[in-house]
């Protein structure tokens, strides 16, 4: 009878089939854990009560985050189901390298735009600095390098970019994925040639700049100096092996714009130590053979330190090589900067000799090795007790140096000297030289200039305190 009266007070204009379902439903959906079927046992042993629920009321703070939930439009998805429901695959009918040519003509309006149309006269570096800040997809990369070979000459349009991997469509119509660690590709624009590591785009477009520098820096913990300056860009990094007076160690090499950096290794890829910075405009590199010691080494030479250096295989070794003599050309045309003409000796590994390389005393763990800052060569501490000032080290400090290179050094200052004491004779001329009272000879000269330079001791007699007078009597003061 209820369920009849219930029908013909709220649902008068619907069948009755329509409203005894519906009422069945509603009724079975108020009572919980009772189903349609069963509603109407229930009903026959108890009373029920229907009535108007009302919501819990939510806090503030619950109000505001159930609010912007319904706002956003549900949860977004998950990586786990992206990769179950293949959101981001392409279909094998729509892999074909033409349908992504207009996609690439784009890019290069883009490009083009960024980069103030690209001009013959462009600067590398401020082109190189918008390319790190630009977006990748539709353009055609080139992988150089890879630590797989089988990816080495892979070219295509690149459709699809992860944090670690860049999906690109080649000519054959084939879908590649390259990964970008331990990869270096390549883009051309107009016929300017730029090369991208892979492991420095693992981030996002707006973030690389700043990641990389932050990156650098703090790998080198609390000895690191700043990196970020206007201007500057990471062109490249990798470990190569660096001779030292102790033997062959790895070290992490960054090539920036107008500098080199390296450190030493204590966790790879994480921590270094012992920050270097060399000015590329200092830097003067040297084709070496292979020897005893490394295999695929070249010399740096710079006016501080000298050092050998070796890469992994002839191609690195070409690459680093190349990449360094490029980045100092720009820098030295775009700074106007004045390449050195001195650079400093490399240092003979200790393991090299084990004599004295002037004395031939043999070394023991009483008479240690020190080595000559002018000749490089390993020698004992009584043969190396000179020292001297080399100015392409420092202007001022002292260096030790061995004693054939003090006697040398000597010379060379004597010489200067003499040839300093010729120019200013000539500008005193010849009968200035003549006239007596005014003039003077070269000899005269030359021992008035040395009596010049050689300081004179002259003795002072001390002052005395002022001699104190004697205060007549307290009684006479006070009359």
């Amino acid at each position: 009878m209820w369920v009849n009266l219930f029908v013909a007070l709220i649902l008068e204009n619907k069948s009755k089939k329509e409203a005894e379902a519906f009422a069945y439903a509603f009724i079975a959906g108020s009572m919980k854990g009772t189903r349609a079927g069963s509603a109407e046992e229930t009903l026959a042993r108890k009373a029920v009560v229907l009535e108007y629920s009302r919501e819990k009321r939510l806090g503030r703070s619950r109000r505001r985050r159930s609010s912007k939930r319904r706002s956003q439009g549900g949860k977004p998805l998950s990586a786990g189901e992206k990769r179950r429901l293949k959101v981001f695959d392409i279909k094998p009918e729509h892999q074909r390298y033409e349908l992504f040519l207009p996609l690439h003509d784009l890019w290069k309006q883009y490009i083009m735009s960024i980069c103030n149309g690209l001009r013959p006269g462009s600067s590398p570096q401020l082109v190189q600095q918008k390319l790190l800040k630009a977006d990748f997809h539709g353009a055609i990369l080139t992988v150089v390098r890879s630590k797989c070979p089988s990816y080495v000459g892979t070219t295509g349009i690149l459709v699809q970019e992860f944090k670690h991997i860049f999906k690109i469509i080649t000519k054959e119509d084939r879908l590649k994925v390259i990964p970008k660690n331990n990869s270096v590709f390549a883009v051309e624009v107009n016929g300017f040639v730029s090369h991208i590591y892979g492991s420095k785009f693992e981030y996002r477009a707006s973030e690389r700049s700043a990641k990389k520098f932050k990156a650098v820096e703090s790998s080198f913990r609390m000895s690191g100096k700043p990196l970020a300056t206007p201007g500057r860009v990471l062109f490249g990094e990798g470990q190569l092996l660096k001779r030292s007076r102790r033997g062959c160690q790895p070290k992490v090499f960054f090539l920036f714009s107008d500098v080199l950096v390296y450190g030493s290794i204590i966790v790879a890829g994480r921590w270094y130590k012992n920050q270097k910075t060399i000015s590329l405009a200092d830097i003067q590199l040297e084709d070496l053979k292979d020897s005893t010691w490394m295999e695929n080494q070249w010399l740096i030479r710079t006016p501080r330190k000298s050092f050998y250096v070796a890469a992994g295989c002839p191609k690195e070794k070409q690459a680093w090589m190349e990449h360094i003599v490029a980045c100092r050309d720009r820098w030295i045309q775009t700074v106007a900067a004045f390449t050195p003409s001195t650079f400093a000796a490399t240092w003979i590994p200790d393991g090299a000799s084990a004599v004295c390389m002037r004395c031939c005393n043999e070394f023991t763990a009483v008479l240690r090795r020190h080595h000559c800052r002018n000749c490089g060569f390993l020698v004992c501490g009584a043969c190396s007790k000179q020292r001297a000032v080399l100015r392409h080290i420092h202007p001022i400090d002292l260096q030790r140096v061995c004693r054939l290179c003090s006697r040398r050094l000597l010379q060379e200052q004597q010489q200067e000297e003499e040839h300093l004491y010729v120019d200013v004779a000539a500008v005193l001329g010849e009968g200035e030289q003549e006239e007596e009272g005014k003039g003077m000879t070269l000899r005269n000269f030359h021992g008035w200039l040395n009596s010049q330079t050689q300081p004179h001791f002259m003795y002072l007699k001390p002052e005395l305190p002022p001699r104190k007078t004697k205060l007549p009597p307290p009684d006479i003061l006070l009359s």
